[in-house]
């Protein structure tokens, strides 16, 4: 690959990772790893929780679990393991705040 193009992708993934960190904040924003806590809930749940567009809530939580964020069983949608740990208000290794300041 020439330096040019390597160049290319580089900056062409800076682009991704903002999309991925916006993302993260989203769902801190929306309250969306409290609201899931420790139960599965589907999209038309947390859109009538949150008041969004289920249709557009519902392709957000694919994105999400599309980056490991959360998990999608079926229609519904859940934290993962490792989520609960660090996504929860509370939890020792808490990384909300952290989030939020960056937002």
């Amino acid at each position: 690959m020439s330096r040019l193009n390597h160049y290319r992708e580089s900056v062409i993934g800076l682009g991704y990772d903002f999309i991925k960190s916006r993302a993260l904040q989203t769902a801190f924003e929306l309250d969306l790893f409290e609201r899931l806590g420790t139960v599965s809930k589907t999209a038309l749940t947390i859109a009538n929780e949150t008041k969004a567009n289920p249709g557009s809530l519902e392709l957000f939580l694919n994105a999400l679990a599309s980056l490991g964020l959360i998990e999608a069983d079926g229609s519904a949608y859940r934290n993962t393991k490792y989520g609960r740990e660090i996504f929860l208000k509370g939890k020792p290794l808490y990384i909300g705040d952290y989030i939020r300041l960056h937002g």
